[in-house]
């Protein structure tokens, strides 16, 4: 996982309803390498009124396998939620 960019445009949040519009790149921008593991999106926060408070560009992420979810200390009611525990 990582971010390229990140840019915050209000620092004034408080009580805010956010919204998040993300677009995922398209394979062919991709490097030539293509893993379909592995995504690329850009994602910016608006307010309702529309005015943009971050966006994040190049964020990187991949599909998790299930061994690597159950190292992860999730708190109690989540992991009892997805591994019935």
């Amino acid at each position: 996982m990582g971010v390229e960019k990140f840019q915050t445009y209000s620092s004034s949040i408080g009580g805010l309803t956010l919204w998040a519009h993300a677009s995922v790149a398209s394979p062919e921008n991709f490097s030539s390498t293509i893993d379909l593991r592995k995504w690329r999106a850009n994602v910016t926060l608006s307010s309702e009124t529309g005015e943009i408070i971050a966006k994040v560009e190049g964020l990187q992420f991949q599909k998790a396998t299930p061994e690597s979810l159950r190292r992860v200390r999730w708190p109690t009611r989540v992991g009892a939620f997805m591994w019935g525990s």
